[in-house]
């Protein structure tokens, strides 16, 4: 099967460099509105890496299309929507949130749940699995989302369609939290039980994947195929609109783009400006997408358990020697095809502990003047970087491994990392950069077990800012790889996530950034708009910065063909 779907890939790919027709810039009317039936194509099937939707760094990858989740985010608005619970209040003081579970909201017809309803003791084991509740004897970095949902102590059914969530403060982001969408995904209770133990829904098996969303697996070949059917018992009736989606492994960035360019595949992650410029020419009625955030938290962090990485000196040596804007303009470029506000314009931003479009983000004017995100670099900080290498007693450099990441086709840090290689070994004399990239499960194994010297790592964004930066900086944080423990942003971070003032939030946010850049265990690289391609009969499809993953809204897709 491998083999037959490279021949077909290899196949699209010499088609298209082979001149391809281009068809007609006019898109298809849209005026009727959706249309059932019809499959969607994807492409890159996740790899074998922990795809637990409580406790896995890939929960993101199929647990969207076939899940229903507590609440819901709209990726555009980010105003918080129902989902499983279609009702919530909050007591007076704060301390207290009671759901309403919607009725008639059932489970694939899979063991354990068997086609039964959603019952307020399933959103109790969700809520208890994201936040760690119920196996304490494991450490915090196995449970990735847990700091969207932190200040929860305790969650009980009340009857079947009632939960009492009981905080330990009141809190800014916890309804956010309840609409994360690698966590927040409503299954059975007692599913890593029923088949075995605590890592049985790590890796990806068909039977296991038991939810109550628009979608279910029928099939799945790690690095072949997937397969969803629609939910004939989906309790919005009218959806979802398309009969199945299906996804092939695309490997190869080029293959991939054949395979869009000959309609293949409907839609694509347009990571590079190369990319974009050339599908257009071969598509130009392709639909681009710009929108906030593109994904992903680009950055550097630092092994704080391992010299010389525990010396601040020699981290923001590395941290002086790159230059976002090389990145920037080199791997992400302008907007030579957008049109209105970003046309012709940097499709990237300066890079903050918490991106640009959060409201509590450190402001472009500030970041700009700072040494660590200069663009082009000066010498006066090139020999700034030079002195605080040599002042550590590395004079003459020294040589480490950069570990990075590829997640698929067009998705990961390979290029991002090559260039950290070129700036740090042509700015700082005698340092030689390993670089090192691996699939997604042995990055994931790598950082969990702290054998690792510096990763080049994304982060896709959290469902507020708060839940953003406690994620990696605060010392108990579920992705704290760098092992970052600095009391006084803790205390930051903490106030932050209580303060129902959006003013005063945003001040202590803005502190914590400032004191975290200054310690530097994590060093934001590169903040880019995101950019997809559709084919132009695909309609419906949602992107933004949180809660539009895609699959999230996979029910809303419709193809006008």
């Amino acid at each position: 099967m491998k083999a037959l779907l490279l021949v077909m890939a290899l196949a699209l790919f010499t088609v298209a460099c082979g001149g391809a027709q281009t068809p007609a810039a006019s898109g298809p009317d849209t005026s009727k509105g959706p249309k059932r039936g019809g499959v969607l194509l994807t492409h890159n099937v996740q790899s074998a890496a922990n795809t637990d939707p409580q406790m896995g760094q890939a929960s993101h990858s199929i647990w969207p299309i076939i899940s229903e989740y507590i609440l819901r985010i709209d990726p555009v608005t980010w105003e918080v929507l129902p989902g499983v619970a279609e009702k919530w209040e909050y007591s007076a003081d704060g301390k207290t949130l009671t759901l309403t579970l919607r009725k008639g909201v059932k489970f694939f017809n899979k063991a354990p749940a068997n086609g039964r309803e959603v019952e307020a003791r399933d959103v109790v084991y969700t809520l208890k699995g994201m936040t760690g509740q119920l196996y304490p004897d494991l450490p915090p970095v196995r449970f990735p989302r847990r700091s969207s949902v932190e200040q929860m102590v305790d969650a009980a059914a009340v009857d079947k369609s009632t939960v009492k969530i009981t905080l330990s403060e009141p809190s800014s982001s916890f309804l956010m939290g309840l609409a994360e969408y690698r966590g927040a995904m409503v299954i059975p209770e007692g599913l890593r039980e029923h088949f075995g133990d605590l890592q049985s829904l790590a890796a990806p098996h068909v039977d296991r994947y038991v939810a109550a969303g628009p979608f279910i697996m029928t099939k799945f070949t790690d690095l072949v195929e997937v397969e969803y059917e629609r939910n004939p018992d989906y309790w919005e009736k009218d959806k979802p609109y398309l009969d199945k989606v299906r996804g092939v492994w695309i490997p190869d960035p080029a293959t991939a783009i054949a395979a869009f360019i000959s309609d293949q595949i409907h839609s694509i992650s347009l990571t590079k400006p190369e990319d974009r410029d050339f599908i257009l020419s071969q598509r130009p009625d392709t639909k681009v997408t710009a929108f906030p955030g593109g994904g992903n938290w680009i950055h550097i962090h630092f092994n704080l358990q391992k010299k010389p990485w525990d010396d601040v000196r020699v981290r923001r040596a590395i941290g002086l020697a790159l230059d976002p804007g090389e990145v920037g303009e080199t791997l992400i470029g302008r907007g030579k095809k957008q049109h209105g506000e970003l046309e012709g314009k940097p499709l990237w931003k300066y890079p903050s502990p918490i991106p640009w479009f959060y409201p509590e983000a450190l402001p472009q004017e500030e970041l700009a003047k700072m040494p660590l995100f200069e663009t082009p670099k000066s010498q006066r900080t090139i020999s700034e970087a030079r002195r605080l290498l040599a002042d550590a007693g590395f004079a003459n450099g020294f040589e480490f491994e950069l570990l990075g990441v590829v997640f698929s086709a067009l998705g990961g840090t390979s290029d991002n990392v090559i260039m950290a290689k070129s700036q740090i070994e042509r700015t700082l004399p005698g340092m030689k950069v390993n670089v090192k990239i691996v699939e997604q499960p042995v990055w994931q194994r790598t950082v969990t077990e702290g054998k690792h010297d510096v990763s080049y790592y994304g982060y896709i964004h959290e469902s507020s800012g708060v839940a953003m930066m406690k994620t990696p900086y605060h010392s108990k944080g579920g992705r704290n790889f760098a092992r970052y423990n600095n009391p006084r942003v803790d205390k930051l971070l903490d106030d932050a996530a209580r303060e129902l003032d959006p003013a005063k939030r945003k001040a202590l946010l803005y502190e914590a950034q400032r004191i975290s850049l200054e310690d530097l265990a994590y060093l934001p690289t590169i903040h880019q708009y995101g950019q997809n391609g559709d084919l132009p009969y695909v309609q419906g499809m949602r992107y933004g910065a949180i809660g539009g993953a895609p699959g999230t809204w996979y029910k809303e897709v419709w193809l006008n063909k």
